[in-house]
């Protein structure tokens, strides 16, 4: 069998249904709870922390701001202001790639701390993202959220992940996230352990299943 490729680095040109399981108790919460976004987000608050979102600013009152949600750089930019300022994560989303929603994505997140995590094997635990994009989202507010955790994160486009794996890399994870490009169907993995999965999916309102 094939094994997947790391890829070659180039410069930058720029709430669902927990399973019935009683939680185990004897594994300690190691989760970054300080890593989150506030119940209600000022758009005109993280501007101030991140110039780029400035010029996308829509003044709704003289105390409120939002932005233009119909404009694909202007959620392109918030969503790497967001990361910045909530997670100290510095990524580029290409405009040719899927812009996810950061909120979305950190409910999962959440949702494994609370209902997955308990469940397994206290000690170093595995995440595997299939078809982890360009944003390499998943293992990234994984690395954040859940320090106890390493992530792999897979992709058939060899474009989307350099990419991943430069956002990785000017962020100093790449010792818990490793990014590999996979266009066999046949590829082993060069993994010792997966403890569980990250979806490929929109997750609001779903219902997860393992």
């Amino acid at each position: 069998m094939s094994q997947p490729q790391e890829p070659t680095k180039r410069p930058l040109s720029a709430s669902p249904s927990p399973p019935n399981k009683r939680a185990r108790t004897d594994q300690p919460d190691n989760s970054s709870q300080h890593y989150d976004l506030p119940d209600e987000i000022s758009y005109r608050t993280v501007a101030d922390k991140y110039d780029e979102l400035k010029p996308y600013l829509v003044l709704e009152s003289c105390e409120r701001s939002t932005i233009d949600f119909k404009n694909p750089d202007a959620v392109r930019v918030l969503n790497q202001a967001l990361l910045s300022v909530y997670f100290d994560l510095r990524i580029h989303l290409p405009s040719n790639s899927l812009c996810p929603t950061i909120a979305n994505r950190l409910n999962y997140i959440k949702w494994l701390s609370a209902n997955i995590i308990p469940e397994l094997t206290p000690g170093p635990l595995t995440g595997l993202d299939i078809g982890t994009g360009a944003s390499c989202i998943y293992p990234l507010l994984g690395a954040r959220y859940l320090p106890q955790c390493k992530f792999v994160g897979t992709d058939i486009n060899e474009e989307s992940v350099t990419t991943a794996s430069q956002n990785v890399d000017q962020n100093e994870l790449h010792d818990r996230i490793k990014v590999f490009l996979n266009t066999d169907r046949h590829t082993t993995l060069p993994l010792d352990a997966l403890e569980f999965p990250l979806p490929n999916v929109d997750i609001e309102g779903s219902n997860f299943a393992f």
